[in-house]
């Protein structure tokens, strides 16, 4: 985790963290920081976004939800802190208050852990980890500051681009569909990847008018086609959800409402179906109803 330093004594009235000391002006200028970084004094760490206050300058405007304490006693406790996180990552439906707990450890863990503490915890892990935890805490911005640092240290990992692809998408879909492009670019790119970047022109699709659409549509299309022969070193059940939603909307809204029809019978039917499916299949035309059911899918942790 990149962090700038901080004063928590340096603090306005009104809970603004000031940022114009040099140390803080130079790790921003490194870490490229635009709108949200880490704040830190060594002891306490905490989300924040960056402004510019018309008195103080440059600012940082705490989450305190996010805030994590380093100078604990449990902060010493490597082997504990080791166990409660296989636990808490092994927990496949975890609870808000454990993702809450996981994020604390995880970043308590990766600064008291020498490097080779856990030959598993591969180099990008905590920031990877991190992001997905964050992202489910509905703190985008925060994720996408990980994810970036995670694609940093170790870029081309096939984990690191879903999640990085699925963030944009919900943070700044403009970027989300540029950064598709490049990947998608790529003629041995992996099937999960391929699945978010047609996620992404799906949802952009949903936004588009009419004839706008057609093209882009050609363009799903085509990459759906690639998809299905793309190679993967992982399950694309999840994704193979993803771009058949997604290729089923493109049918609709072509006015191909059978096949439409089939893509949905066909997913309900051979994957874990999820109430869009068997609702989607009911669709004759591409409406409010379709944008709703498109918009419920992919807020689902599992299909994005």
């Amino acid at each position: 985790m990149k962090t700038i330093p901080v004063d928590y004594n340096a603090i306005t009235e009104s809970d603004q963290l000031r940022l114009s000391f040099p140390s803080s002006r130079r790790e921003m200028l490194a870490a490229r920081t635009q709108d949200w970084a880490w704040l830190s004094d060594g002891e306490v760490i905490v989300g924040a976004r960056i402004a510019i206050d018309d008195e103080f300058g440059v600012v940082g405007i705490p989450d305190w939800q996010t805030i994590v304490h380093l100078d604990g006693n449990q902060a010493q406790d490597l082997p504990s802190i080791r166990r409660e996180v296989r636990g808490l990552v092994q927990n496949p439906h975890p609870s808000t208050e454990q993702e809450w707990r996981l994020f604390q450890l995880l970043t308590i863990y990766e600064s008291i852990a020498p490097s080779d503490a856990e030959p598993s915890f591969r180099v990008g892990y905590f920031e990877c980890r991190r992001a997905a935890t964050l992202l489910s805490l509905s703190k985008p911005e925060l994720a996408l500051v990980e994810i970036e640092e995670a694609r940093r240290i170790n870029p081309g990992q096939a984990i690191g681009d879903c999640l990085f692809l699925r963030i944009l998408r919900v943070t700044d879909l403009p970027r989300a569909v540029r950064e598709a492009e490049v990947l998608a670019a790529k003629p041995d790119l992996s099937a999960n990847v391929l699945a978010h970047c047609i996620c992404i022109l799906g949802t952009l699709a949903d936004t588009v008018p009419d004839h706008e659409f057609t093209p882009l549509s050609l363009r799903i299309i085509a990459w759906v086609e690639r998809f299905r022969n793309a190679p993967s070193d992982q399950s694309v059940k999840p994704s193979k959800a993803m771009v058949q939603f997604d290729y089923g909307l493109v049918l609709l809204r072509l006015g191909r409402h059978a096949e439409a029809s089939q893509v949905f019978v066909e997913l309900a039917s051979e994957i874990n179906p999820a109430p869009e499916f068997i609702e989607a299949a009911r669709l004759t035309t591409y409406d409010d109803d379709a944008r709703r059911l498109a918009a419920q899918f992919r807020s689902r942790p599992s299909a994005a």
